[in-house]
């Protein structure tokens, strides 16, 4: 029987990223976005910030997770409207995410691809950064 032991064992993964090799060419990454209290956080109505945080998942599973090789990449206030967050976060995926994955990186054996392999909300911020009224599916962040 065969188990997924790690993301690496997923078709999807395999089918994007291209065999392993032992040149880096390209590096994948789930996004992570949830909301902090920001200041004062004792303060009823204190505001807060949403971080997008990327994880490495290029890097074997014990290293991913260590705060040295996260990316903190973007903070969204959470007082902005909605629609606000949402037309921000698509120019920032347009003009940031997007050149990373065609044009890539300056890296040692020449330009690093950088893929987003999967982007994971709370249940309370995909609700306000999708406007959404209820979401049905969830996935934790790290």
């Amino acid at each position: 029987m065969h188990y997924f032991l790690d993301v690496y064992d997923s078709p999807w993964w395999r089918e994007r990223m291209g065999p392993v090799s032992q040149r880096l060419e390209r590096m994948g990454f789930l996004m992570c976005m949830d909301a902090v209290p920001a200041f004062n956080h004792n303060h009823k109505g204190a505001p807060s910030l949403n971080i997008a945080e990327l994880i490495n998942l290029s890097l074997g599973p014990h290293l991913r997770y260590d705060p040295d090789n996260m990316i903190p990449w973007l903070l969204l206030p959470d007082d902005m409207p909605s629609d606000v967050q949402l037309k921000f976060f698509d120019y920032v995926i347009k003009n940031e995410l997007n050149p990373l994955h065609t044009t890539g990186v300056a890296g040692p054996d020449g330009p690093v691809k950088c893929k987003l392999f999967g982007a994971s909300l709370d249940l309370k911020g995909r609700e306000k950064l999708w406007n959404q009224v209820s979401v049905q599916a969830y996935c934790g962040c790290s």
